[in-house]
C-alpha cells in the first residue's frame, strides 16, 4: 500500500510561514547504513558501505561550514542518487519566505517534474514538505497515484515510474523536502521499500541539518547584503539634504521634505533623486 495516509487535497493550500530558519543540532552520531559490513563481507556491502561513509562526511562538511545554498542544494540531491540505491534523479524543495522552489536537482527530470507541482500548487513533494510525511507515489498503476493524478501522468510520460519524497525536518517545522524519483521497479510499487527506504530517510534526516545550515548563512548573507545597501542609500540621502540645505537655506526637515517631493514628482525612487542631486554638485564623481 502506498504510504500517503492524507489525501485531502485541502492540506496543499497551506504553507508554512516564512520566518528564519532555526539551525538544529548536528545528531551527535551519523545514521549507520542500512547494512554495517564485517571483515570479509561482500564486497557490493563494502562498497555501499564506503558510499555512505562518504556522503556522511560531505553531509557533516556542509555542516559545519558556508557553502552557497545553491551549491549544498545541487550536492544533497547528487549525493542521494550516488548513496542510496534504487534514486535514479534527486531534487531538494526548499521553502522560503513561504515559497517553495527547486534550486538543486541531479537528473533530467527532476527539475521539470518539482516545476509542475509547484504550478498547479499540488503533488507529492509539496505534500511531504507541507505535512511533514513521507509519501510514495506510483505512476504506473492506476489508483497508485496517491491522488497526484496530474504528477503521476507526466512522471509517467518522463518515464518515472515512482517518487518518493521525504520531509526534511528541523526544530519547530519543516524546511523542504528530498524527492526521488525511480526509472524501473516493479510495475506499481513505490521502488523504495526496506533497507532502501530507510537508508533515504537516514540520509533526509542528515542532510536536513545541512540545509537548515546552508539556509541560514544564506539569510545571514542576505541580511548583510541589505544593510550594507541600506547604509549606503542613507549616506547618498543625507549628502543630497545637505546639498539642499546649503541651497534653499532651510532645516533638515524641510530639505528632506523636498527630497521627497521631487520623489512623488518624477515618480522615482528617493534614492535617484538623491544621486541626481549630489551628481549636479559633484560632476564626474560618484556618491557614496
Amino acid at each position: 500500500m502506498l504510504d500517503n495516509p492524507d489525501h485531502d487535497r485541502s492540506a496543499d493550500t497551506t504553507t508554512p510561514g516564512g520566518e528564519s530558519l532555526a539551525l538544529p543540532a548536528p545528531p551527535p552520531h551519523a545514521p549507520e547504513p542500512p547494512s554495517t559490513p564485517v571483515h570479509g563481507s561482500d564486497p557490493a556491502q563494502e562498497a555501499t558501505s564506503a558510499r555512505w561513509q562518504t556522503a556522511m562526511d560531505v553531509l557533516g562538511g556542509i555542516i559545519a561550514g558556508d557553502q552557497p545554498l545553491v551549491e549544498v542544494l545541487h550536492l544533497i540531491a547528487e549525493l542521494a542518487v550516488a548513496t542510496v540505491e534504487g534514486i535514479d534523479e534527486a531534487s531538494v524543495t526548499l521553502y522560503r519566505d513561504g515559497a517553495a522552489r527547486t534550486a538543486g536537482f541531479a537528473g533530467p527530470h527532476a527539475a521539470a517534474l518539482d516545476e509542475r507541482q509547484y504550478q498547479t500548487g499540488s503533488g507529492p513533494c509539496l505534500r511531504a514538505a507541507r505535512t511533514g510525511s513521507r509519501v510514495l507515489v506510483s505512476s504506473t498503476e492506476p489508483g497508485r497515484s496517491g491522488g497526484f493524478e496530474d504528477f503521476a501522468y507526466h512522471a509517467r510520460r518522463a518515464g518515472v515510474s515512482s517518487a518518493t519524497c521525504l520531509p526534511l525536518p528541523a526544530p519547530g517545522r519543516v524546511v523542504g523536502a528530498l524527492n526521488t524519483f525511480t526509472y524501473g521497479g516493479e510495475e506499481g510499487v513505490p521502488a523504495l521499500q526496506g533497507a532502501a527506504l530507510g537508508a533515504a530517510e537516514a540520509f533526509a534526516a542528515v542532510a536536513a541539518v545541512a540545509v537548515a545550515s546552508a539556509a541560514n548563512v544564506a539569510a545571514a548573507t542576505e541580511a548583510a547584503e541589505n544593510m550594507r545597501a541600506a547604509m549606503e542609500h542613507r549616506a547618498v540621502i543625507e549628502q543630497a539634504k545637505g546639498v539642499l540645505m546649503a541651497q534653499l537655506q532651510v532645516d533638515p526637515e524641510a530639505a528632506f521634505l523636498e527630497l521627497r517631493r521631487l520623489s512623488q514628482r518624477d515618480n522615482v525612487k528617493l534614492r535617484e533623486v538623491a544621486l541626481r542631486i549630489v551628481a549636479a554638485i559633484l560632476p564626474g564623481e560618484r556618491a557614496s
